[in-house]
């Protein structure tokens, strides 16, 4: 029995090739099947994505239409997923004015694995219809309302398209990891393989991981989290859409446009610019961006934390230490420093201070303003301190004290800029001036 079902496919494709070349040979008097909008061009002969088309046949078993090609009396074959069929030629046309302005747009997958889904969110129950290959192109159709893409604590850029695969399936992905180009202004990009041969696994790391400054790491892991320097806006970030990479610390901002990536040796070449990337390790990257007349190379990891969440725990950390500092005393006084009054709720005030104007406090920094908890100290560093505190003048000045306490006193001292490793003290703060303890 297996011979006659072999002979029984063969006699099909035998007849789907007679019924396409009887449409070929059809008329233009042939009654029409419908009228067509090509979603994605047909190349042989041309017709470009956009085109209103009439349509002759339809094949079910060879899963294609035979339209018409605009301008001349030919025939050309199409699947059917390239083809939106309408009833009628001003149904297909109104169709087509709405499609224009991204006809011509596809997009290059610069991820391996990234999803097509049934809806245009990322939850876990956003049914996933498609998957796709580093380098896979894809036509895009419209630009949808979707769900804000989050990676570690941050809102990705990009937007939610409605696509289209190369195997007709239709669904929503998101732009961040898509290289759109326009068909009419330029060739395919060729992402897969680059000047120097890509490769793949690490590029694909590259646009798919929250990249953070390696301090992110050390701060998250010893519960000493720098609020002015752990934020989501640092880090290392690219915009495949925009072909835009950015870099931002407390220190550096830069970003450039790229033409393409490439890779050499063990870095990853941002074309076009002066970019590199160097992977060390596969959860750990430096980046080497211009710096005046030479370079300057930042650390960067693969930081799996909640930005915000860690942050937010980091202030209700500071909350719940300054109620425990002030439950021992909250006023501290000084003949030589004046009287210091920390107050509920982060507040404080502080006179008589004059003898410590220009060593401690600018002159006319006022006598009140806002206190908090934010330095922390090195095991390593030497004074047997406890901790710091920093004072926000009204006027904006800011002063930062470290402080040891005992029975019924406490000692401060400010402390110098190069004392300080971030909010980290690292070294002795200097000259400390003793106050009496009491509460207020």
């Amino acid at each position: 029995m297996p011979a006659p079902r072999v002979r029984a496919k063969a006699s099909g494709a035998a007849l789907g090739a007679l019924v396409v070349l009887l449409a070929l040979a059809a008329t233009s008097c042939s009654r029409l099947h419908g009228w067509g909008l090509v979603l994605w061009s047909v190349d042989e002969p041309s017709i470009p994505s956009g085109s209103v088309v009439p349509v002759y046949i339809r094949s079910n078993i060879q899963k294609l239409y035979v339209i018409g090609v605009p301008g001349t009396k030919e025939k050309a074959e199409a699947p059917f997923w390239k083809v939106e069929i309408h009833g009628n030629r001003k149904d297909a046309e109104e169709s087509a004015a709405a499609f224009a302005g991204n006809a011509s747009l596809y997009a290059v997958c610069l991820r391996d694995g990234l999803l097509i889904r049934k809806e245009p969110h990322n939850r876990a129950s956003a049914t996933q219809v498609y998957r796709l290959q580093l380098g896979e192109v894809i036509k895009l159709l419209s630009v949808v309302d979707g769900e804000p893409v989050m990676t570690g604590g941050r809102e990705l850029e990009g937007e939610w398209w409605s696509a289209l695969a190369a195997d007709g399936t239709r669904g929503y992905v998101f732009s961040n990891q898509l290289r759109v180009f326009d068909e009419k202004l330029e060739e395919r990009p060729d992402v897969s393989v680059g000047s120097a041969g890509i490769d793949e696994k690490k590029v694909s790391r590259l646009f798919s991981v929250a990249w953070r400054p390696a301090y992110f790491g050390e701060m998250a892991e010893e519960n000493r989290v720098d609020l002015e320097r752990f934020q989501p806006r640092y880090g290392f970030f690219v915009d495949p859409a925009a072909s835009r990479a950015r870099l931002e610390t407390p220190n550096r901002s830069y970003s450039a446009l790229y033409a393409g990536i490439a890779t050499s040796a063990n870095e990853i070449l941002f074309e076009g610019t002066p970019l590199r990337v160097r992977f060390e390790g596969e959860r750990r990257i430096v980046v080497s961006i211009p710096d005046g007349d030479g370079r300057a190379e930042e650390t960067f990891i693969d930081f799996e934390g909640d930005v915000l969440a860690l942050a937010r725990a980091e202030e209700s950390r500071r909350l719940l230490a300054y109620g425990e500092f002030l439950a021992d005393g909250a006023r501290f006084t000084s003949e030589y420093a004046g009287v210091l009054t920390l107050q509920p709720g982060g507040r404080f005030t502080w006179g008589a201070y004059e003898r410590v104007v220009g060593d401690w406090i600018a002159e006319y920094s006022g006598d009140a303003g806002t206190a908090e908890l934010d330095v922390f100290v090195d095991p390593a560093a030497p004074g047997g301190w406890e901790g710091g505190l920093t004072l926000s003048f009204t006027n904006g000045a800011k002063l930062r004290l470290a402080y040891r306490t005992g029975e019924g006193w406490a000692e401060f001292a400010a402390i110098a800029p190069d004392a300080l490793d971030g909010s980290l003290l690292v070294a002795d703060p200097g000259a400390p001036v003793r106050f009496e303890r009491s509460a207020p």
